[in-house]
């Protein structure tokens, strides 16, 4: 299964692609930034092991 993460920002979406590759050392697909400043990032292979890394992440970023 794939997933497509829509971040705000591009800092943000690259510090979540550091993340994903640290922990789950699989690769990624990021979009060019929209006219919105917006960054679409996909993720392939994600079993709810690396779902939980996923929530995590945005668990994190939200309480920041």
């Amino acid at each position: 299964m794939k997933a497509t993460l829509t971040f705000n920002n591009i800092d943000t979406a690259k510090k979540f692609t550091t993340f994903w590759a640290c922990n789950t050392l699989t690769g990624h697909c990021m979009s060019a930034v929209k006219t919105d400043g917006g960054v679409d990032v996909v993720v392939y292979d994600v079993t709810d092991e690396k779902k939980q890394i996923i929530e995590s992440f945005i668990n994190n970023e939200v309480t920041k």
